[in-house]
Order: C-alpha cells, then sequence, then structure tokens
C-alpha cells in the first residue's frame, strides 16, 4: 500500500500502529475483516483441507465490513463503556480475558477471550 511506503515496521505491533493512524475507519475495519478471513481460510486450508479463493475471501470481507458497518449506523443507542486497567497476574499464574456483546433486537452477538501471562504476552 502506498500509505506505508518509507515507514519502518519491523514488527507486526508497528504495522498494526501504522494502519491505525493513516487508515480511515473504514479502510481500518476493512483491514481487519481481511485478516480475519485470511486467518479463518488458513484455518479451514489446514483442519479441513479446503479453501477459498482469493477473490471469494476479499469480497466475503468487504461484505462483513459493510454489514458491521450498517448495523453500527441503525444502532445509534450502543453505549461503549471505558476499559479499565488490565493488572498483571501473579508469577507462574495466567489471566483469561473475556467479554461478550449482544443486540436482543436482532439477534447479534460474539465473544472473544485472551490468555495472557504476567508480562501481558
Amino acid at each position: 500500500m502506498e500509505v506505508f511506503k518509507g515507514l519502518q515496521l519491523s514488527t507486526y505491533c508497528d504495522f498494526f500502529e501504522a494502519a491505525t493512524s493513516y487508515l480511515s475507519t473504514f479502510e481500518m475495519r476493512l483491514f481487519v475483516y481481511i485478516c480475519w478471513s485470511l486467518w479463518k481460510n488458513r484455518n479451514k486450508a489446514i483442519f479441513e483441507a479446503c479453501s477459498k479463493k482469493e477473490e471469494m475471501i476479499f469480497n466475503g470481507a468487504v461484505h462483513l465490513s459493510e454489514e458491521y458497518g450498517d448495523l453500527m449506523r441503525r444502532e445509534s443507542n450502543i453505549v461503549i463503556e471505558k476499559a479499565s486497567k488490565w493488572s498483571h497476574p501473579p508469577v507462574g499464574k495466567f489471566k483469561l480475558n473475556v467479554d461478550a456483546a449482544y443486540i436482543p433486537d436482532t439477534g447479534v452477538g460474539g465473544i472473544g477471550a485472551v490468555i495472557r501471562m504476567r508480562k501481558g504476552k
């Protein structure tokens, strides 16, 4: 992408930080959906021995991104709470953080989880 030319991007974190700085909201949302779609397709290829063509992956990501954008425009009463600060677990332990959201009117929901060690990795 032209926007990233000349930038020193040595890690995925550097690339993601640059993406959030230079891409529009729509482009960033599409970027995230493309990454997720590629990861999902990779898993299907490895575990189910089937995968989609690149055009189908991209078109699916565009569809998901547009669908999410439409949902957010319609749901103007969605409340986004400020996240609390993460605290590390005791030495030798792991911490599981989970979150979920559900919109009763549409029946749409999602869940996510992250497992971290003391240093946050």
